[in-house]
């Protein structure tokens, strides 16, 4: 009787414990996909130049982010396409998925840069 208790005692803890663990996981994936306040404030109250200006680097620091994560896949698409087929089955599907991946990086990149150059020309305006 008492190890029956002791099982349903461990079941108990080990489901909370799963429970609070993906609670945990889907509020850090929530706050992930948000924008930033302070992103959403500078956006809403673009006002100056110099507000323009600032998102403009923004957008541009992300490109570059994304510039950077698409050069890592790349060369990861390298180390598989150069690794020995007979060791690695699956590497020419791989270094496919790292160049598309690679490929969307970029084309966010050249988004990005879009954005950032819309700011750029509405900061020249609000000079004018």
């Amino acid at each position: 009787m008492l190890h029956i208790k002791k099982k349903k005692v461990l079941i108990i803890t080990a489901v909370s414990a799963f429970v609070l663990s993906v609670a945990a996981c889907n509020e850090k994936m929530a706050r992930q996909d948000t924008v930033p306040k302070e992103m959403t404030q500078a956006v809403e109250q673009a006002s100056t130049p110099a507000d323009h200006e600032q998102l403009a680097a923004s957008y541009e620091k992300e490109a570059a982010e994304l510039l950077k994560k698409a050069r890592r896949h790349e060369k990861l698409a390298s180390i598989y396409d150069e690794t020995d087929n007979s060791k690695m089955i699956y590497s020419a599907d791989a270094a496919r998925h790292c160049r598309t991946i690679a490929s969307k990086y970029r084309e966010a990149a050249a988004e990005s840069s879009a954005l950032a150059n819309l700011h750029r020309q509405q900061a020249e305006k609000s000079r004018q």
